[in-house]
């Protein structure tokens, strides 16, 4: 299940910040960090709920949120 959970969180990081990259004038350092620093704060967020489901539900609206 962490491993399912991980790969979600990678796509969800990546492909956010490849489309968005193309589509504004940042910096690729500056897409890259700000991007990290979301998929910190839902790791946080993920880490501090105990139901699977409710985790799952954080996942998908966070990749919804970014537009996968």
């Amino acid at each position: 299940m962490n491993k399912v959970l991980l790969s979600l969180l990678f796509v969800g990081g990546v492909l956010p910040a490849t489309f968005a990259a193309a589509q504004t004038s940042m910096s690729a350092d500056d897409m890259l960090r700000s991007n990290e620093l979301v998929m910190d704060a839902l790791m946080q967020r993920i880490q501090r709920i105990n139901d699977v489901s409710d985790r799952q539900t954080l996942i998908v609206e966070h990749m919804k949120m970014m537009e996968i």
